[in-house]
């Protein structure tokens, strides 16, 4: 009898691109607003690269609940100046919603004063807000993140010198090495994103890519004699 062998769990390398793609696809199923989405998409992937919730997260469905109802009550974020801090609070609002918002303020402040301090109270699972220090990087800004029993505060100023004009270190070293998953994650939030997508169709297929084709066979739009595009198909799918 031969031995049982228990081999590791497999692992996948998952670039940039495609996690961008998946992960806003999952989140405009959410109903956050396509303007908006792209934002919270690069803080779960800032937050896979620093090891928190990231991917995982994203398919837990209790934080799908918390980012459905929370896309729907952002205006409840407010913002209070003071002479030498700001303050946001977001009541029981999911940090990755809020940090896009509070990071549009530590920007603004910082381009006005050079520095800043600002505070964050009341959002959920606050140990996410680290992100902002990556965040931060792209915007040439150099930020010391606390996290506290309220919720947080950074500290802010404009860098200096090579990290003046630094990205988001977190999404450079993805784009470079990719992003480390293990196959049996990836492959759920691969499916869930398919409910963003139109149901496959004789129209879906007919308005796929650069082109229409019309009822009739006609083409509107780029021919695609430079890829690999199947307009027999497309004219009479099965």
């Amino acid at each position: 009898m031969s031995p049982v062998v228990n081999l590791p769990p497999r692992r996948l390398t998952i670039s940039v691109r495609e996690a961008r793609l998946i992960v806003e696809r999952i989140l405009l199923t959410l109903d956050i607003g396509s303007g908006y989405a792209p934002a919270v998409r690069d803080v779960v992937l800032t937050s896979q690269a620093l090891g928190r919730a990231g991917f995982v997260g994203l398919a837990d469905t209790d934080r799908q609940t918390s980012l459905r109802v929370g896309a729907a009550h952002l205006a409840k974020v407010s913002v209070q100046r003071y002479a030498t801090y700001m303050a946001v609070t977001a009541p029981q609002l999911h940090a990755w919603l809020v940090l896009p918002i509070w990071l549009d303020q530590i920007v603004a402040k910082v381009r006005q004063d050079g520095s800043c301090e600002c505070r964050i109270a009341g959002v959920t699972e606050p140990a996410e807000l680290f992100a902002i220090v990556p965040h931060a990087a792209r915007y040439g800004i150099r930020a010391v993140f606390d996290l506290d029993e309220e919720g947080g505060r950074v500290y802010a100023e404009a860098a200096s010198g090579a990290e003046a004009t630094m990205s988001n270190p977190c999404l450079q070293q993805a784009l470079r090495e990719g992003f480390d998953v293990a196959e049996a994650q990836w492959w759920p939030l691969y499916e869930a994103s398919k409910k963003a997508l139109s149901p496959d169709s004789v129209t879906s297929r007919r308005h796929a890519g650069p082109t229409i084709v019309q009822d009739d066979g006609t083409v509107i739009g780029r021919p695609p004699a430079d890829d690999d595009t199947d307009i027999a198909l497309l004219r009479h799918p099965h």
